[in-house]
């Protein structure tokens, strides 16, 4: 009977541990959660924090952070290319880094046309026969192609693409940076139209060409996909799909803008191509007014027009990827150069800048001290390379 007892007084003991030991239990992790609920409110009111900072904050003047002299001009211009940037103009070419001219070329050229794509770049003589392809480490090589040359593009891995311009018809030829055709394929105007414009994506395996034809006395215009790759070797003429509902309505603007996205605009309409591997789907947006500039990024597209108030006498409005309209907004001059900057829109003339948030922050607006030749976004929201007549400086807005 003792024995019992003994076991029973045992028992009832553990239990009594037990219970001790799940209170305590509780009470920790009660505590940890408490800290834990504490962390996360004030992680999410610093995210918070910084992106009403990074959504509403305006700049209002900058410092020069580098400057480096070159030898410029009234003809010189500038394109991103690497980690800085390439000077090009009639007579020469020259890739600049941080404050190291890494190389240059001269040359004799009285109209330049210049594409770049990632590591490549390539420039030619408008109307000439040659093509000349650079990366970082200098000429890579040059191509000869058969007739006038009236644009050109190149892709990531030095492949070019060029519209040739013949009395009769007109040729779309791709290269490579050794000189070897890939490409070549030939419109005839009163057969398969008059190509305006085309884009080759980055990876060089696809091409959109806007053409204009003509059909019962009337001008139609119509846009050719194609594929270079495997997927498309058994096709004729490579010719994917054809969209041809423009009617007379003259699109001289195509591009791709990443390897699955091309952007189309016309006189009174923005076509928004998604290209996959087995389908094109187009998205239209349709103008009512006078298109006076576009400008567009994988992200978005941005359209300029004329506003009726004399106080703010030009608009801007931007769609996204989706053919959404995410903003419309006025400014008071027409800035002779309007581009995308990440999420911001860039606007410079002469020697007066505006930033322009896509939410319609105006972020900053100065006068500098000369005029501008060239500004571009360098590696974040508020650093920025300026380009005057003299130097190339960086600049951080503050």
């Amino acid at each position: 009977m003792a024995n019992k007892y003994i076991r029973k007084f045992r028992r009832l003991k553990k239990e009594g541990q037990n219970s001790t030991y799940m209170k305590n239990t509780k009470k920790v992790f009660e505590k940890r959660a408490v800290k834990l609920g504490i962390i996360v409110a004030v992680i999410l009111i610093i995210v918070g924090a910084l992106f009403f900072y990074k959504k509403y904050h305006k700049y209002t003047t900058y410092k020069v952070i580098e400057s480096t002299n070159i030898k410029g001009g009234a003809s010189s211009k500038y394109i991103p290319f690497g980690d800085y940037v390439i000077k090009y103009s009639y007579d020469g070419i020259a890739y600049i880094k941080d404050k190291e001219t890494v190389w240059e070329e001269a040359y004799e050229m009285k109209q330049p046309i210049i594409d770049v794509c990632d590591d490549y770049v390539a420039i030619a003589d408008k109307n000439t026969n040659d093509i000349f392809i650079y990366n970082d480490k200098g000429r890579q090589g040059q191509v000869s192609v058969s007739y006038p040359i009236v644009k050109l593009e190149v892709a990531k891995q030095g492949v070019v693409a060029a519209l040739l311009e013949d009395k009769t018809s007109n040729y779309i030829e791709v290269y490579d940076k050794e000189g070897k055709q890939l490409v070549s394929h030939k419109s005839i105007i009163d057969e398969n139209g008059y190509p305006i414009n085309f884009s080759m994506s980055d990876d060089g395996e696809r091409m959109a060409v806007s053409y204009l034809t003509v059909k019962n006395g009337s001008f139609e215009n119509k846009i050719q996909f194609y594929d270079f790759s495997n997927s498309g070797k058994n096709i004729e003429n490579r010719m994917v799909k054809e969209f041809s509902g423009y009617g007379e309505t003259i699109v001289p603007t195509i591009s791709y803008v990443s390897n699955s996205q091309v952007v189309a605009i016309g006189e009174d309409i923005v076509s928004i191509y998604k290209v996959g591997n087995k389908d094109i789907t187009k998205k239209d947006i349709k103008i009512k007014e006078e298109i006076q500039k576009v400008f567009y990024n994988d992200k978005y597209v941005g359209l300029v027009f004329k506003n009726a108030s004399t106080d703010r006498p030009y608009r801007i409005e931007v769609y996204n990827s989706s053919g959404s309209q995410i903003l419309n907004s006025t400014v008071d001059m027409d800035f002779e150069n309007v581009t995308f900057a990440g999420d911001n829109i860039l606007m410079y003339s002469d020697m007066r800048c505006e930033i322009l948030s896509i939410k319609g922050v105006k972020k900053f607006q100065t006068n500098f001290k000369g005029q501008i030749y060239g500004l571009m976004p360098y590696d974040d929201s508020k650093t920025y390379l300026l380009m005057t007549n003299s130097k190339i400086q960086k600049i951080r807005l503050k």
